[in-house]
């Protein structure tokens, strides 16, 4: 079981409040999309656009990674010397901000690379997997019916 953990406020219910979102990652179990009832898929997906649309406009393509943009950044991590691949500003952001973990002999999970400064100067770098949109709601949904 892996962690990601977000400190962002949210906007519920025209209300502010400051929280840490931690989602655990376990591989997919099935293609079956369940609702939940404390918050619908459909409004989750409007806070999700909600929350891009309010970012820079440098932002908003990085923000958030999708499953084909998380391949994308897996053939670069994959293809490392490959000058052909993508451009040159998205291999650097890929090589410097991820990297691959093998969990077989012929699979990998991508991992986003942190650099945390603590007060006394010393770095913490933190690996973490990469949760991509199409499995925020669920992986949200069922973090949060275990805390409840």
């Amino acid at each position: 079981m892996f962690g990601l953990v977000i400190n962002k406020k949210l906007v519920f219910n025209n209300q502010i409040s400051s929280c840490f979102i931690i989602f655990f990652i376990l591989k997919a179990e099935t293609n079956k999309t369940m609702e939940y009832s404390f918050i619908s898929r459909q409004s989750f997906d409007n806070l999700v656009k909600q929350y891009i649309d309010n970012l820079a406009p440098n932002k908003k393509e990085k923000a958030l990674i999708n499953q084909e943009k998380l391949q994308k950044i897996k053939e670069v991590l994959l293809n490392p010397t490959d000058t052909t691949l993508y451009t040159s500003t998205f291999r650097y952001w890929v090589k410097n901000k991820f990297k691959l973990q093998k969990i077989s002999s012929d699979s990998y999970i991508v991992l986003y690379v942190q650099t945390q400064n603590k007060k006394n100067n010393e770095k913490i770098i933190v690996e973490l997997p990469v949760l991509v949109t199409e499995n925020m709601y669920d992986e949200f949904c069922k973090i949060h019916s275990m805390v409840t």
